[in-house]
């Protein structure tokens, strides 16, 4: 039921129903799957344009706590050209959802193996990361 506000026109409905996937998803695998059962993925990732900052923000949350250690919902959502959402999400002009990305790409790093046109020549080390959320300009 929870997952139906992520399609609200409101605002706050929408990053308030992410942030509650986001908790009841966290560290847990049977809440993971039901919810890439429920067809989260898409509805996060149908969220994730709306013009709003927190909700972008909580939907990077959710999508987090969704594919962190659960290897289909990592596959689901690389499938669904997820690297484009965390490259628009590096790009965000708000500065948390860049942060919440930066935190999900690490997640990802441990546990999927990412195309090499994603990364950085020479692979990602701590300052390439830096570069990608754009802290800096060189290493």
């Amino acid at each position: 039921m929870v997952i139906a506000y992520l399609k609200s026109r409101h605002s706050s409905l929408k990053w308030r129903a992410a942030e509650i996937v986001g908790t009841v998803v966290q560290n847990d695998a049977g809440a993971q799957q039901k919810g890439l059962e429920a067809g989260t993925l898409p509805l996060l990732r149908e969220a994730f344009e709306s013009g709003d900052d927190q909700v972008r923000k909580k939907v990077i949350y959710a999508i987090s706590g969704l594919v962190r250690h659960h290897p289909a919902a990592t596959a689901a959502f690389l499938q669904s050209d997820g690297l484009e959402l965390i490259r628009r999400g590096m790009d965000d002009s708000f500065v948390d959802v860049q942060l919440k990305t930066v935190f999900l790409l690490l997640n990802l790093m441990l546990v999927a193996t990412l195309p090499h046109s994603f990364l950085p020549r020479g692979g990602l080390t701590p300052c390439s990361l830096f570069v990608l959320v754009g802290m800096t300009t060189t290493c």
